[in-house]
C-alpha cells in the first residue's frame, strides 16, 4: 500500500484451526528490511495454543468471533509504504484463507506518529526461577499489550507467577499472578 496512510483494520479467517499459528504475519513499514510485525497469525490476534478451541473475545483492539474471524483495530501508520505478508511455517493443510486490510490514505502523518511493532517470543522450557522477560525497549513509545500463553508441563500447576513491570530499573507494578 502506498502512503502516507494508516491501516485501520485487519481481518482474517482460515479453514484450518490447526494452521492458525503456522501462518506467519509480517508487516514492513516504509521499506524496512526487517519486519515490524513478525508473529504467528493466531497469536498476533490472541488465539494461541495450537489447535485448541478459542472462545470468542472482544477488547479495544482485538476480537475473535465465534466462527474464528480474527480482527485487529490497532492503528498502523506508515509514511511511504506498507507491505503485509502471510507465509506458512508448517505442514498443516489450509484449503482457504479469507482476509482484508482496511486503510485510509492521508496527506501526511502527524509528526508524533508511532509505528506498530509486534514480536513473537517463546521459551520452552523457561529458565527455572528466573523472570521471563516479555518486552524490552528503548526510546519513545507505548506498550499496548501482551498476549501471554503458558503450557503447563506438570499436573497441579496453574500458571502462578507474579507479573511485574520495570521501567529504568524501577519496579512500577506488581500483579497478582499470571493465573489471572
Amino acid at each position: 500500500i502506498d502512503g502516507p496512510g494508516i491501516v485501520t483494520h485487519l481481518w482474517f479467517t482460515i479453514s484450518s484451526r490447526e494452521a492458525r499459528n503456522q501462518l506467519i504475519l509480517r508487516a514492513y513499514w516504509d521499506g524496512e528490511t526487517a519486519p515490524s510485525i513478525d508473529a504467528p497469525l493466531g497469536l498476533f490476534f490472541g488465539a494461541g495454543h495450537g489447535d485448541a478451541k478459542v472462545p470468542f473475545f472482544t477488547n479495544a483492539f482485538f476480537d475473535i468471533s465465534p466462527q474464528l474471524g480474527l480482527n485487529c483495530h490497532l492503528p498502523m501508520p506508515f509514511a511511504k509504504k506498507a507491505n503485509l505478508t502471510l507465509t506458512t511455517s508448517g505442514d498443516a493443510k489450509v484449503s482457504a484463507i479469507y482476509y482484508y486490510v482496511e486503510y485510509a490514505k492521508l496527506k501526511s502523518l502527524p509528526a508524533n506518529a508511532g509505528y506498530l511493532h509486534a514480536r513473537y517470543h517463546s521459551e520452552d522450557p523457561c529458565a527455572p526461577k528466573q523472570d521471563y522477560v516479555f518486552a524490552e525497549g528503548t526510546g519513545r513509545g507505548q506498550l499496548v499489550g501482551v498476549n501471554l500463553q503458558i503450557d503447563a508441563k506438570a499436573d497441579g500447576w496453574w500458571g502462578e507467577g507474579d507479573d511485574k513491570i520495570t521501567i529504568d530499573g524501577v519496579d512500577i507494578s506488581q500483579g497478582t499472578g499470571t493465573e489471572d
